[in-house]
């Protein structure tokens, strides 16, 4: 059964061991200010589905899904795992502003590296020119263009 949440304020979906399913990992439909952390989520048609606004989405693995997440609304999404088969995120629609990356901290990410502030990308093609753990080249991650607005300029 696919964790789909319709017209939700302020749920948590969070310490999952894995999530999965046939379709949808996770799905946010007219949500607000939710949060999804802390997940192993796979082996889905859509890893996480957000159709709302101001949801938060970090600490996350998101992998083996066909794709990862889509975003359709103003939402942020740091400091998760993305390695997934066609793409790792999607941010099409006009309205879909999300953050994917915070000010950059000196703090454990979800890779062990030093610094928070982005995601960790599998396909992430820059380099890491200081030796920060961040990229430096190739920015922003744009997920090969499916991120049309912004992207992911902390991007691991």
């Amino acid at each position: 059964m696919a964790w789909i949440l319709r017209i939700l304020l302020k749920n948590i979906v969070i310490l999952n061991c894995s999530i999965k399913n046939f379709l949808y990992g996770i799905c946010l439909v007219y949500s607000t200010g939710c949060t999804i952390a802390y997940n192993v989520i796979s082996d889905n048609t859509r890893g996480v589905e957000l159709a709302g606004d101001n949801n938060f989405v970090y600490n996350n693995i998101i992998k083996g899904n066909r794709s990862g997440l889509r975003s359709l609304g103003h939402n942020k999404i740091v400091n998760n795992y993305f390695n997934n088969i066609v793409y790792n995120a999607q941010a099409s629609e006009p309205m879909s502003e999300s953050y994917w990356n915070d000010t950059k901290t000196l703090s454990s990410n979800i890779i062990n590296g030093c610094y928070r502030g982005g995601n960790y990308w599998h396909d992430y093609a820059g380099s890491d020119l200081d030796g920060d753990g961040i990229g430096d080249t190739d920015v922003p991650y744009t997920s090969n263009g499916w991120i049309k607005f912004g992207g992911d300029y902390l991007e691991r």
